[in-house]
């Protein structure tokens, strides 16, 4: 995977006047890919400032084995400080039981599941105005 398709997979959307960053994971097929995907992705993050990041993380029709079930939860562990609240769409099925587990692996409270990405940009948008 080459890095233009890396950065266009891991960047910044604007959604209601809101930054978010985008963590693109739909419709990779191959391990390799992903994990590529995921350590461009932990780079990305470590260079933002603490407490600073809105994610929505979209996992679409993904096909993935342990290696990277183990490297989505290390990627989730490790942008936790800088993460103020994320969004996950996509996740369904055996995959909830997947999430729940990187969510308990991570120590993450601040992420929430989502049917859609549009409903996803809601909430993360709205989020400041959230108790």
């Amino acid at each position: 995977m080459d890095i233009a398709e890396k950065s266009n997979r891991i960047r910044f959307v604007t959604h209601k006047l809101k930054q978010i960053l985008l963590l693109d994971f739909t419709h990779i097929e191959k391990a390799a890919d992903a994990m590529e995907v995921v350590a461009f992705a932990r780079e990305f993050v470590a260079k933002q400032p603490p407490n600073s990041l809105f994610t929505l993380s979209d996992i679409t029709d993904s096909h993935y084995d342990r290696d990277v079930t183990a490297g989505l939860q290390e990627l989730a562990k490790h942008n936790k400080p800088y993460v103020i609240a994320g969004a996950a769409v996509g996740v369904s099925g055996l995959q909830k039981v997947v999430f729940r587990s990187i969510l308990a692996f991570s120590g993450r409270k601040n992420i929430k599941l989502f049917d859609d990405r549009e409903s996803a940009m809601d909430w993360l948008a709205a989020y400041n105005e959230q108790s």
